[in-house]
């Protein structure tokens, strides 16, 4: 009887047994602070006192850090992904396995707040007229790229849920005058055997964004430059973005190309008002970095400033999320020089920013997901 009492308890102390041990790994090996795999910053040990302990405070804090410096943790995630894969689902930690090794985001309803969408929208079209009146609606554009999972639809796992962006493009259009609405749909739909999004990232490639500069290019009665006016550099084959890191497991590794013009021209690109300059569009060290795209000027960065040998005395100003990131080493060659803003890391009004440079024309680029989902926006108002 006693025999039996204990075997039945095996179970109870081998977890009590791995509990102990994962907690104990914990403490013993160093904190991590920043996770590459997930481009995040990690929870550290909360800071404690009688009075978070009694309310709480301090044990849901606790949970959030033995999460975040679990023993391995990285590789207990593929594991638990893998095994689910392996038993056939289509889609696990929010990520879908598409045909072709493309990982695809799993969006829904509840992932966006209507009134901010709205709220967004309303706050850009104000700003859209104000632009207008100073600078004339030929010099303004607005662009959108549509979501990798609207585009490449045909590769997510057949009836398998995923939010509709109609709707948001329709609204856009209906609130932004012509031309200066541009959505990258059409183009993008056009392109779509080609490589123009990443299959383990949500950005789109190099490419990608080629075919929506000559889309915007086109509409601004600027000739865009051919492909053949270009050397494309295979820079990396090792690059495995944003939708790998959340599941740590599937999808082939991106290749990462970089357009060279081959006409000669030169760059002096200055950052943050002066913290840093170069002569070069492309921060090569990153390419050694788990975020293989920040070869792109290094990452998202609050002002960019980039001058050309281009003598036209026109100022291209460019609102933008990471998708302009790859947009801009095309558009750049037709400006003398080119001011970039990125609203989640200024706090100045986007005007008073005009006043100083003074542009001639004026670009918003961004993909619909992050448009609809920031808070930000508002500082165009």
């Amino acid at each position: 009887m006693k025999k039996k009492k204990f075997i039945s308890w095996i179970p109870v102390l081998a977890f009590l047994s791995l509990l102990f041990f994962f907690s104990i790994s914990s403490i013993i090996f160093p904190d991590k602070t920043y996770s590459a795999m997930e481009n995040r910053m990690l929870t550290v040990f909360p800071k404690w006192n009688i009075k978070k302990v009694l309310q709480g405070d301090f044990q849901k804090k606790y949970e959030d850090y033995l999460s975040d410096q679990f023993w391995e943790r990285d590789k207990w995630i593929a594991a638990k992904n893998y095994t689910e894969r392996c038993l056939g689902k289509k889609e696990t930690n929010g990520v879908y396995f598409g045909k072709e090794d493309y990982l695809f985001e799993k969006y829904q309803e509840s992932d966006f707040d209507k009134k901010l969408i709205k709220k967004n929208v309303k706050v850009l079209a104000k700003a859209v007229k104000r632009w207008e009146k100073r600078y004339g609606k030929e010099h303004i554009r607005t662009l959108f790229v549509p979501m990798k999972e609207m585009i490449l639809s045909d590769k997510i796992p057949a009836f398998a849920p995923q939010y509709d962006e109609s709707e948001f493009l329709d609204f856009l259009e209906k609130e932004i005058p012509e031309p200066i609405f541009l959505s990258a749909k059409k183009c993008l739909l056009e392109k779509k055997k080609e490589e123009i999004f990443y299959r383990t990232d949500h950005h789109w490639t190099t490419q990608g964004a080629y075919f929506a500069y000559q889309l915007w290019a086109e509409s601004m009665k600027i000739t865009p430059w051919e492909e053949n006016e270009y050397v494309k550099k295979k820079v990396s084959n090792e690059f495995q973005g944003s939708t790998y890191s959340k599941v740590n497991m599937g999808g082939k590794k991106d290749v990462i190309y970089l357009y060279y013009p081959k006409k000669k021209l030169k760059y002096s690109v200055n950052y943050n008002m002066g913290e840093w300059e170069t002569d070069s569009l492309y921060d090569m060290s990153m390419l050694k970095k788990k975020d293989k795209y920040a070869v792109f000027f290094g990452g998202n960065q609050g002002i960019i400033e980039i001058t050309t040998n281009v003598k036209n005395g026109k100022t291209l100003f460019v609102v933008k999320d990471s998708f302009a990131n790859s947009f801009l080493p095309f558009a750049a060659n037709h400006f003398e020089k080119t001011v970039v803003i990125d609203l989640r890391f200024v706090n100045a009004h986007i005007d008073q920013i005009m006043k100083i440079y003074k542009p001639t024309d004026i670009l918003l680029l961004y993909n619909t997901v992050q448009f609809m989902q920031s808070k930000d926006i508002n500082k165009l108002n």
